[in-house]
């Protein structure tokens, strides 16, 4: 048969019999490479822990960790061997020894416990109770750069490598309200852009910390934004330090799990999504004029056309599925804050019962209901604002339509 030697692990009767079922829907079961969308309560969970750690914490942490490098430095001595033969509490700024602090560096002391055979369940479980406690200072340091991370990511809409590369020194404008990116991807003859962005003042707070760090450890000309405290000193930038800073970030302050239990790590390209995310929700509750506030912006239309504008079309899609399908399943906000007409409803309830075989939008894994809705969104369902003045204000609503002459 023209099916052996094909497949020679499975049985052609059976391969046929599959075959015979008719054709597969291949594009509904294609695996896409996007990271799930992160709760927008989580981000916005993230944005405010971050803050009030940054404003709390950061600038003794900045000093008491300088101090322990310049100390060592002058020494001729290593962080750790400084610390053994002189003790910490010395060089520790007054807040952070009523923070908790009384270890130099609770990542190398585990090391050193699991290299004597200590059972790594007793490390482990010692590393997390000291980072919660506060007992480390490389660890809040990493804390603190994750907490900038986790503020300058979402309110900048950035990727990731443009994170990274952001130096310390000119990294915003003369008026500090503005941030300025070297374009990631390269303009006509390969010249790299230069784009300015508006940003609040707690961006602007946030990396007046950075520069005092670099100032006080001498390295304001070529330090980077996101470099971190380490054992050994500052560690350069990159997407592993990057990311590990939030990790920190995240098991200090316990993020939250999804469903399967596992903590949301949340990566730069989640993190991009969150201002669509807070015009969606901001509209529907009331308060997109905070973000208009935010970002400088004169009226929510214009806010819109600045985020369509910095937001690439696969990620906006994301994003309306994201919020369609918590609007149909959590229920966050009154239904009745979007316009969807019970046509609409009816045409998009028959296409996932001919995918699911099932009009109820609740029982169906969120994950897949978004790929459903994403899907929906390429054949023409549109999940957008639609714009209006009332007594001289422009506002808006969220209307899900489907496109004339479109089939779901």
């Amino acid at each position: 048969m023209v099916l052996d030697g094909v497949c020679e692990n499975i049985p052609t009767q059976a391969l046929l019999g599959a075959l015979s079922q008719g054709v597969v829907d291949v594009e509904s079961l294609r695996e896409t490479s996007r990271f799930a969308t992160a709760p927008f309560p989580v981000i916005m969970k993230n944005v405010r822990n971050a803050a009030e750690f940054c404003y709390r914490h950061g600038e003794h942490i900045v000093k008491s960790y300088a101090n322990v490098i310049n100390a060592a430095k002058e020494a001729g001595l290593s962080p750790a061997d400084l610390v053994e033969r002189y003790g910490l509490r010395k060089y520790l700024h007054e807040d952070t020894i009523a923070m908790g602090v009384t270890r130099f560096s609770l990542g190398a002391e585990a090391h050193a416990a699991s290299q004597r055979h200590i059972a790594m369940s007793d490390v482990v479980s010692q590393y997390f109770t000291g980072l919660r406690g506060n007992r480390g200072l490389v660890e809040l340091g990493r804390v603190l750069i994750g907490s900038v991370a986790q503020n300058v990511g979402p309110l900048t809409a950035r990727r990731s490598a443009e994170l990274v590369g952001l130096p310390v020194k000119g990294v915003l404008d003369e008026r500090r309200a503005n941030i300025i990116f070297r374009n990631g991807k390269s303009g006509v003859l390969k010249i790299r852009q230069v784009e300015e962005r508006p940003i609040p003042k707690l961006i602007s707070d946030d990396i007046r910390l950075c520069e005092l760090l670099h100032s006080r450890l001498g390295t304001l000309e070529t330090g980077r934004l996101f470099d971190a405290p380490g054992a050994l000193g500052m560690r350069a930038a990159s997407k592993s330090v990057f990311y590990r800073c939030c990790d920190t970030f995240a098991d200090y302050f316990e993020v939250a799990c999804d469903a399967r239990k596992r903590r949301w790590y949340v990566r730069q390209h989640q993190n991009r999504k969150f201002l669509v995310l807070a015009f969606y929700y901001g509209t529907t509750q009331g308060n997109v004029h905070t973000l208009r506030w935010m970002l400088a912006h004169s009226d929510v239309e214009h806010l819109w056309h600045y985020l369509t504008k910095i937001t690439p079309g696969d990620m906006l899609r994301e994003v309306q599925a994201y919020f369609l399908v918590d609007a149909l399943q959590n229920h966050p906000f009154d239904l009745s804050e979007i316009d969807m007409h019970e046509v609409v409803f009816a045409e998009l309830s028959d296409s996932m019962e001919r995918r699911f075989g099932t009009r109820n939008f609740e029982i169906i894994e969120s994950n897949m209901l978004e790929n459903f809705i994403s899907l929906s969104i390429k054949k023409g369902l549109e999940i957008l604002p639609h714009f209006f003045e009332v007594g001289g204000v422009k506002l808006a609503r969220i209307a899900v339509t489907i496109r004339n002459g479109s089939r779901l």
